[in-house]
């Protein structure tokens, strides 16, 4: 193609740029699915309505945020890079047992058990979780709160604030059952995933720990059914 008599050449769309695209068109999809084609489970969360394009979508968030951060230092700066299997391992094992001690407690405590009526309405629940619950709490909390406080203070003052603010934003979700146990039950277990993926964000200078840790946590409280 010809501009002005000087020849140009059009660079094709990099990685990102497809990605990007392709989520776009996903979550456009999700959105016009018929709404029998949907699933749905009582008192869940919009996560149960993605649809399984939706999940896909959703899915390739964490993606798309790796690849952008490749490109942008001040992304890397907040925590967006790789970490080692040791830090992601022991992110795994935290929220693996902090998960397990919630299904304990609520079965002998308050009769609930781990139960799954759905698999797909669990798988994008999930999904959710690996997109948008998990990751926005990792990137705006530990990521952007805990580094800016870290920075200007030492780190159980930046862990308590970034903490009290997840708390917060949980808190004032309409999604978190009004029950006093669920509620109190969200304080202590939020507060300790909060606490801890500060903590693996300081020790290995990445947000990937946390937000595994995040994750497995969430995998067992979807489970959780009265």
């Amino acid at each position: 193609r010809l501009l002005g008599g000087v020849s140009a050449q059009v660079a094709p769309p990099s990685l990102y740029r497809i990605l990007h695209r392709a989520i776009a068109v996903l979550q456009l999809q999700a959105a016009t699915l018929p709404q029998h084609l949907l699933k749905r489970r009582e008192a869940d969360s919009v996560a149960a309505r993605l649809g399984p394009w939706g999940a896909l979508a959703f899915a390739l968030t964490p993606l798309l945020l790796l690849l952008e951060a490749r490109r942008r230092p001040a992304l890397r700066a907040l925590g967006l890079v790789g970490c080692r299997p040791r830090h992601a391992l022991a992110g795994l094992a935290a929220g693996s047992f902090l998960g397990a001690h919630l299904l304990i407690t609520a079965s002998l405590t308050f009769g609930h058990r781990a139960h799954t009526s759905s698999l797909a309405a669990y798988a994008l629940a999930l999904a959710y979780d690996v997109g948008a619950n998990a990751l926005s709490a990792e990137w705006l909390f530990r990521g952007a709160v805990f580094s800016w406080c870290w920075r200007r203070s030492s780190f159980w003052p930046a862990a308590l604030v970034s903490t009290a603010l997840a708390l917060l934003r949980y808190l004032v979700d309409p999604a978190l059952p009004h029950a006093v146990e669920a509620r109190a039950g969200a304080v202590f277990y939020l507060g300790l995933i909060g606490l801890v993926a500060c903590a693996l964000r300081a020790w290995s200078g990445s947000l990937l720990p946390g937000y595994l840790a995040g994750l497995a946590f969430f995998a067992a409280y979807r489970s959780l059914a009265p």
